[in-house]
């Protein structure tokens, strides 16, 4: 699979190079636009702009939920752009086949959406310049406002100095547990707690510690590892800290890749509270998230479970999965956005992007969703919890944030927000280069392989894989 899409965006890069020395003219107008840009810092005149512009956008069943929401909603505010919606059904895999295959018959979509159901290798369509730069369309169209957003977010998306990847979603890796159940079995968390200390705690521990298993590549991301580096081809799984997340990992989630975590636990009960139930009946140490539920860490929906545990008679505890550290709280992009380069309508994909990161789209968005990138958006969250005057327009406050949930204390609010203020963004690592850390403790766990043995294949793997 690496191979036929490495080749095919290496066909893709020819052809964009091919076009630009057949239109002469072009590459001269897009010399003296940046020349003014450099040496005046003055906007480019912004090209006439079609009455019809029509944008395709792929996404696959794991995805749609999103996706159709932010074309419902594009298409009821913005007038004259057409969106084709392609929908895929075919597997994980069979998706990035075609993904592929459709951008070298030019035949890609405009804009991507990337998730890690839907997009694994994201650093090689970088590489092969099939995103546009949104830096350099905003300059042109002046769409996008950046102290609109979360910018540690925001500059997640810049890879080797371009602004190629455009976020909008993110969740940090949280955890919700008892504070009865957690002194009594003795777990260490909270700030200045590394991984290795916490993980230890939990392990020692009778009690499965998730309510869900988390796969490593997404587990990865929630320890604030960064061994992989995909510009330079590298990957240091022999250092101490890369070791100290695979032995703990394997011992967190026991038998994880033949079910048998779930069979840890009740997981059938019928519990009264479908949220929440193994928590409350203290079958599991955290309520967490996992790849189908990231959006767990909103607001609203942690009103839900708190109260839930406060009327079990318990008290509620807000945390989560410790960096390897203990610094900070690593957070993850789980939806993100890219334009395609060879795009006939970016004007129209910029007003698509503009839309997507808008406070109207999210306060319009009848889901819960993980954390926005929109910090009107998060603060008018903030100030519905805390009491104070919202600051949106009216029609908004009555529609979308006037919450009818339980009033949380200010110190569990406090706690929430705190870790919300240590959110850090490690650095970007495509999809596919995580499965290698996947398939280490697959080994270990499901074929009882050392963890040298293991770290020895994949090492040498991941680095063919990221050279070839």
């Amino acid at each position: 699979m690496k191979r036929f899409l490495s080749a095919i965006l290496a066909i893709i890069m020819i052809l964009c190079s091919l076009a630009s020395c057949n239109d002469a003219q072009s590459e001269e107008t897009s010399a003296e636009t940046t020349l003014s840009i450099d040496e005046t810092t003055a906007k480019p005149e912004k090209p006439e702009v079609p009455l019809n512009q029509t944008i395709n956008i792929m996404c696959n069943t794991a995805t749609i939920d999103l996706v159709e929401y932010l074309v419902k909603g594009f298409k009821s505010t913005v007038y004259g752009v057409k969106v084709n919606l392609t929908v895929l059904e075919d597997g994980r895999n069979g998706c990035e086949e075609k993904l592929a295959a459709d951008v070298l018959a030019q035949n890609g979509p405009d804009i991507f959406i990337i998730n890690d159901e839907i997009f694994f290798n994201t650093y090689d369509y970088i590489k092969s310049g099939v995103f546009a730069d949104i830096d350099e369309l905003n300059a042109v169209y002046d769409y996008l406002r950046w102290d609109n957003y979360n910018q540690d977010a925001m500059d997640y998306g810049i890879v080797d100095g371009k602004r190629v990847i455009f976020p909008i979603f993110y969740s940090f890796p949280i955890l919700i547990g008892m504070k009865e159940v957690l002194d009594a079995e003795g777990i260490k968390y909270g700030d200045g707690v590394t991984f290795k200390e916490f993980a230890e705690s939990c392990i020692a521990s009778s009690m499965p510690v998730f309510d869900r298993p988390e796969y490593a590549y997404r587990f990865y991301r929630s320890v604030g590892l960064e061994v992989i580096d995909e510009k330079e081809g590298t990957a240091d799984f022999e250092s101490q800290e890369f070791r100290d997340f695979m032995e703990c990992y394997v011992q967190l989630f026991p038998n994880i890749y033949n079910g048998g975590y779930n069979d840890l636990k009740i997981s059938h009960k019928g519990y009264t509270n479908d949220l929440c139930g193994a928590l409350l009946a203290e079958e599991v140490l955290f309520y967490s998230t996992d790849r189908y539920n990231y959006q767990n860490c909103n607001l609203p929906i942690i009103d839900t479970i708190i109260t839930a545990i406060i009327e079990n008679g318990n008290t509620p505890v807000i945390t989560y999965v410790p960096t390897m550290d203990g610094q900070g709280v690593a957070a993850r992009v789980e939806y993100a956005l890219a334009i395609n380069s060879n795009t006939q309508y970016p004007e129209a994909c910029m007003q698509f992007l503009r839309y997507a990161s808008s406070l109207e789209y999210c306060a319009d968005d009848e889901w819960h969703r993980p954390l926005f990138i929109n910090n009107k958006h998060r603060e008018a969250i903030k100030d519905v919890f805390y009491g104070e005057e919202l600051e949106v327009s009216a029609d908004y406050k009555k529609r979308s944030y006037s919450f009818d949930y339980e009033d949380l204390d200010e110190e569990i609010l406090g706690s929430y927000y705190s870790i919300i203020n240590r959110l850090y963004f490690p650095k970007f690592v495509s999809t596919d280069p995580l499965r290698q850390v996947a398939n280490i403790s697959w080994e270990v766990d499901a074929n009882g392989m050392s963890l040298d043995e293991a770290i020895k294949k994949y090492k040498k793997q991941l680095e063919l894989f990221l050279t070839e």
